[in-house]
């Protein structure tokens, strides 16, 4: 692919509780090739909400998730609050409900909010393994607990194709290694039937890798050194799903059956010494400064002891937006953070380019035209901030990977 100039606008964020920002401002030149590298994306947010100011039900503790109804609405899952948000589209509060609890109306552990295809809002509670309904006002239309699969293992995750039907994705865990060896979890994803009830398992990806190693005494478990985590986004009536070591992805029909594979454009570099070297320093420089000096020796005594991956993950991270691309954000360390680089592919894997977006975002949702992400403010508060995305040079809809429609 090759490689040219094109405008990017990035813009810093705006502090406060609401703003709405008007009009362009410069932009500044990035290094990107194709069609995304053109795409402009706003230098400030036309809306934040949330921070201190922000109205009752509209302040943040753990914003884990965030959903855009057909009416431009914003539906924010904050597991902080135990509790669910509605917004307009400027970012005014329509109505909240929730609260940490046992009741019908609370929530243990929020980890997804979803708009369904008939309007109606989803909240899956992985504490307690249930997806409840509600209205768009806030009405409670009922909830289910989903039933656990085969293995016994609980759900992380729910979400739902387009026809409506609804799959499940099993817990990360951390298994157990022999010192100084890896074990690596594998992670399952299984269709819902009626009713929620667990139904074939779709397909299974390798999880995340542990190591087991003793720094200064003391026997420890941790991810190994840039361990791959599974990736999964859904595509029409299909589940795109891999781990963040390979970008060959495997497209599996809700039905259970094979679709194919969907390559991406991306070179994956192995790990090295100097990948283990950059691994210490980065997590000494974020964890270090706020501990003494023992935490700086368990990180680094960590850095030559723990087990690394064989590759640098290609992915912190996997969108599909509203006009069906898939964004992968870059990996970053130290670890669980992201890159602002987000490479954009066609449903075919195609590269067409890398929209940069401000540091310290952290992507929520992409639709047609902006992109909702949650940012800290400058006083340590969530956000919800909005930008616009003007896709230069693109024409409409992707089509959906061959029988996924």
């Amino acid at each position: 692919m090759s490689r040219k100039s094109h405008r990017l606008r990035v813009w810093l964020m705006a502090p406060g509780a609401m703003v709405m920002a008007a009009g362009q401002a410069s932009a500044v030149v990035q290094e990107t090739g194709g069609v995304a590298g053109a795409w402009a994306v706003g230098e400030r947010p036309v809306v934040v909400f949330g921070g201190l100011n922000g109205e009752i039900g509209g302040e943040f503790a753990d914003i884990v998730d965030v959903a855009l109804g057909r009416d431009g609405s914003i539906v924010v899952a904050d597991q902080g609050h135990g509790r669910i948000s509605i917004h307009s589209a400027q970012g005014d509060v329509i109505t909240y409900f929730g609260g940490i609890g046992e009741g019908p109306r609370e929530f243990a552990l929020v980890t997804r909010v979803v708009v369904g295809s008939q309007g109606r809002l989803f909240v899956f509670d992985e504490m307690r393994q249930r997806l409840s309904e509600w209205t768009l006002d806030g009405r409670l239309v009922g909830g289910k607990r989903v039933g656990y699969g085969g293995t016994g293992r609980a759900f992380s995750d729910v979400d739902q194709f387009a026809s409506g039907a609804w799959y499940a994705r099993e817990a990360d865990r951390m298994l157990g290694a022999e010192l100084d060896g890896v074990a690596r979890d594998t992670v399952g994803f299984v269709g819902l039937e009626e009713g929620l009830v667990v139904g074939d398992r779709l397909t299974q990806v390798p999880g995340a890798m542990a190591t087991h190693f003793v720094v200064e005494g003391i026997p420890m478990t941790r991810h190994a050194l840039f361990s791959p985590r599974p990736l999964s986004v859904v595509i029409g009536e299909c589940l795109v799903v891999g781990t963040s070591e390979i970008p060959s992805l495997e497209i599996v029909h809700r039905g259970g059956s094979k679709k194919g594979k969907l390559v991406l454009e991306i070179e994956v570099p192995p790990t090295g010494r100097e990948s283990r070297r950059q691994w210490t320093r980065s997590t000494v420089a974020s964890t270090g400064r706020i501990g003494g000096e023992r935490e700086v020796r368990m990180i680094e005594g960590m850095g030559r002891r723990v087990r690394m991956a064989r590759s640098i993950p290609f992915a912190h991270a996997m969108i599909v937006d509203g006009l069906g691309y898939i964004w992968t954000q870059d990996y970053r360390l130290p670890e669980g953070a992201g890159s602002g680089n987000w490479r954009v592919f066609t449903e075919t894997g195609g590269a067409i380019g890398t929209v940069k977006l401000p540091s310290g975002l952290r992507v929520m949702t992409i639709s047609e035209d902006r992109i909702i992400a949650v940012s800290e403010n400058a006083n340590g508060m969530q956000e919800v901030q909005v930008y616009v995305l003007d896709r230069v040079g693109v024409g409409g809809r992707r089509a959906v990977p061959t029988g996924c429609l």
